[in-house]
């Protein structure tokens, strides 16, 4: 996973972009750019008009790698922190257009394109200090659709995962003779004191 959260998307397109390298993303050729000028009313919707987005915003963009008809692309806002209200969006570069494949907010990572060139995406949006959704989407019929949600646990700072996971996490912890951490475990997943 790519975290978001503590710092800007930003930083954190730079870290996926490395990692996206490193998945093995590119081709043959020239790598693919997309110019200011090309970004899709989507990603210009907060603006009165593309001329006036582009003087005031600045966005990062980012090629992801070839699709059987063109070319997929990550954009971000250029200085959006943590927390504040800002999307990434893929989209694709195609001789018809561009095309807003997906738009995600909060952390994400990319991983390697399984579906004809389009890379799984994972997003994680933190709902309390003790819980995130974690949603995957995958490339099936022409369209990114989610194919996977988790609700993950977080105790004291350390992730147990999904109830299940969280609740062996528990049960381990009490046969190491911590019954407090199991508790409290407990308390934070199933969201009731249990004393």
């Amino acid at each position: 996973m790519i975290p978001v959260q503590g710092r800007s998307i930003a930083a954190s397109l730079a870290s996926g972009l490395l990692a996206l390298g490193l998945f093995g993303y590119s081709g043959a050729g020239p790598t693919p750019a997309l110019d200011a000028a090309d970004l899709p009313l989507a990603v210009l919707s907060d603006c009165d008009s593309a001329a006036a987005c582009g003087a005031g915003q600045s966005y990062s963009t980012q090629w992801v790698g070839r699709t059987p008809s063109g070319n997929l692309f990550l954009i971000a806002r250029s200085g959006c922190a943590a927390g504040d209200p800002c999307n990434a969006w893929f989209v694709e570069k195609t001789p018809g257009g561009l095309h807003t494949r997906l738009v995600v907010d909060g952390q994400f990572s990319v991983q390697r394109a399984r579906q004809q060139g389009y890379p799984d995406i994972r997003v994680r949006r933190v709902v309390s200090e003790g819980q995130a959704l974690q949603t995957r989407f995958s490339w099936v019929g022409g369209r990114y659709v989610e194919t996977e949600h988790r609700n993950l646990y977080r105790v004291e700072g350390i992730e147990c995962g999904s109830e299940a996971e969280c609740h062996e996490v528990a049960k381990r912890a009490y046969e190491h003779r911590d019954p407090a951490r199991a508790l409290k475990i407990w308390e934070t997943v199933h969201g009731f004191s249990w004393i």
